[in-house]
C-alpha cells in the first residue's frame, strides 16, 4: 500500500430503486448549495459487455448537453473552480464542470463535436503513457477500445476541450508502493506538458484510489486540484485534491440526468416524477426527434 488513512470513495448507484422517486430541487446551484461537476467516460452505442454503466449512448450524450443549455448553464474550468474556492472568484449562476476520465477515441467522434457546437467546455483526464493505445485497463471485459492520439488531442485543445492527467499507467495508487506512485502522478504531468505544450493543472484518481499519502503526491507534483468519484456537487468545504463528482451512466435517463445535476439525487434517496419544466423539454426534444431535427 502507498501509504496509510486511505479514504474510502463512496461508490455510485447508476440506477434508481424501481418504484421510488425521491425530491426534485428546481433551484439554481451555487457555491454554497454546490457545483455539479459530470464525470463521462465513453460516450458510444457499443459497450463492453459489464461496463455498460461507464457507457452513455451519443444521442442520450447530446440530449443532456442541450438540456443543459436549454436550462442556462454555463460550463467553467476547474481552475474557475479552485479560484473560486480559495478567492472567492465569481462564478456564472449556473456553473457546471464536464469531465471525461481515461480519454477515449469515441469523446472526439462522439461527444466533442456536441460540446463545440453548443459552446460547451469540458475536460479530458488522459492517460498519458496510454496515448494513441489501447485502454488495456478494460481488456477483462473484451477487446479493448482506443484511445486518443496525440494529433487528436492537440487538435482538440483548440477548440472547448482542456487536459488534465490520469497517471501514467492507469494502476490502483494505493496498490503500489510510494515510489511508483509519486512516478504515475508527477511523471504524467511532464509527458502531457510536453505533449501539449503547456501546464496541466488537474488530476483525477483512477478508480477514485487514494490515501492522504497520495493526495500529498498529487499536490507537490504541482496540480491545482484533483478530481475523485466520491458522490456529490462540489463545495467550498471539498478538498480541492478530492473534488466531488457526479457520474452519469448508461442507465440515467434525461430525468435521472436532471435530479443528478439539481443536487437531488443519490444513492440513498428516493425519486419522484421531475417538474414540469423538465417533461416540457423532453416532450420538444422528442417532437423535434419525430420530425427529424436534432437537438444540437
Amino acid at each position: 500500500m502507498a501509504g496509510k488513512g486511505r479514504l474510502s470513495p463512496t461508490l455510485v448507484s447508476y440506477m434508481p430503486p424501481d418504484g421510488q422517486m425521491s425530491r426534485y430541487s428546481n433551484r439554481r446551484p451555487d457555491s454554497a448549495r454546490g457545483v455539479p461537476i459530470l464525470l463521462y467516460h465513453r460516450v458510444s452505442d457499443d459497450p463492453a459487455p459489464g461496463l455498460e454503466h461507464y457507457c452513455v449512448s451519443p444521442a442520450n450524450f447530446r440530449r443532456q448537453m442541450a438540456w443543459l443549455q436549454a436550462g442556462g448553464y454555463e460550463t467553467i474550468l476547474l481552475d474557475t473552480l479552485v479560484d473560486h474556492y480559495t478567492s472567492a472568484a465569481a462564478l456564472p449562476a449556473r456553473p457546471v464542470v464536464i469531465t471525461f476520465d481515461d480519454g477515449y477515441r469515441d469523446n472526439l467522434d462522439n461527444a466533442y463535436p456536441v460540446l463545440e457546437s453548443l459552446s460547451l467546455r469540458a475536460i479530458i483526464f488522459l492517460v498519458a503513457g496510454a496515448v494513441g493505445r489501447k485502454a488495456g485497463w478494460d481488456a477483462a471485459f473484451g477487446a479493448p477500445p482506443s484511445l486518443l492520439s496525440w494529433p487528436e488531442i492537440r487538435m482538440m485543445a483548440k477548440g472547448p476541450i482542456t487536459f488534465g492527467a490520469h497517471t501514467i499507467n492507469h494502476p490502483h495508487l494505493c496498490q503500489i508502493t510510494a515510489q511508483d506512485a509519486w512516478n504515475e502522478i508527477s511523471g504524467a504531468r511532464t509527458i502531457l506538458e510536453d505533449g501539449l505544450g503547456h501546464e496541466v493543472s488537474s488530476f483525477a484518481y483512477p478508480y477514485s484510489d487514494f490515501s492522504e499519502e497520495v493526495r500529498g503526491f498529487v499536490a507537490r507534483a504541482g496540480y491545482r486540484a484533483a478530481c475523485s468519484s466520491i458522490w456529490g456537487l462540489s463545495t467550498s468545504a471539498d478538498d480541492v485534491y478530492a473534488l466531488r463528482r457526479l457520474i452519469v451512466g448508461g442507465g440515467d435517463s434525461l430525468e435521472s440526468f436532471a435530479r443528478k445535476v439539481s443536487g437531488t439525487s443519490g444513492t440513498r434517496r428516493t425519486w419522484h416524477p421531475v417538474l414540469s419544466r423538465i417533461k416540457r423539454f423532453i416532450t420538444r426534444s422528442q417532437s423535434a426527434s419525430t420530425g427529424g431535427s436534432s437537438l444540437v
